[in-house]
């Protein structure tokens, strides 16, 4: 039963992410909702099906935005396989664990949405006005998710 959750609320999160966002865009820039799910299927799930998921998604968002394909692979498999890594040494119910959101989505946002540009300058203007307010948007979303999931949690006991 778990397991149908997650996969009917991924799939429900890349419909979000890749048909509504352009009308969701804060300063024409656009939050990715699959990096929240990402941070938090790898909370919960094992890390084979977490690094799984994260191939499969890069895959669908490559297939999408085929310029670079392969990138969003890439990218979304580092973020999780970093998250993997550091499972045991970060207290991932405190609230200073989504720094490590915020590193992650400005790490995918660099990634994916930097080599667009041509020219060092767009490219390096690109980070201040593309993937650090990208990455701001995904911290606060994240914030407001795990604040929804530690009082539903506070609710439950």
């Amino acid at each position: 039963m778990r397991i149908f959750i997650a996969i009917v609320f991924f799939i429900i999160v890349c419909l979000i992410d890749l048909a509504f966002t352009p009308y969701f865009s804060l300063f024409h820039i656009k939050p990715y909702a699959i990096i929240l799910f990402l941070y938090f299927f790898t909370l919960k799930f094992s890390p084979l099906s977490a690094l799984i998921v994260a191939g499969f998604t890069g895959f669908l968002y490559d297939i999408f935005a085929p310029d670079w394909f392969g990138l969003h692979i890439i990218a979304f498999s580092t973020f999780v396989y970093v998250e993997i890594a550091l499972r045991d040494r970060v207290y991932w119910e405190r609230m200073i664990s989504l720094l490590f959101l915020f590193a992650g989505a400005f790490f995918i946002r660099l990634v994916v949405d930097v080599p667009f540009y041509a020219g060092f300058l767009k490219a390096f203007t690109s980070v201040f006005t593309s993937a650090l307010p990208g990455a701001l948007i995904n911290l606060l979303a994240g914030l407001v998710v795990k604040i929804i999931i530690d009082a539903k949690q506070k609710n439950a006991i």
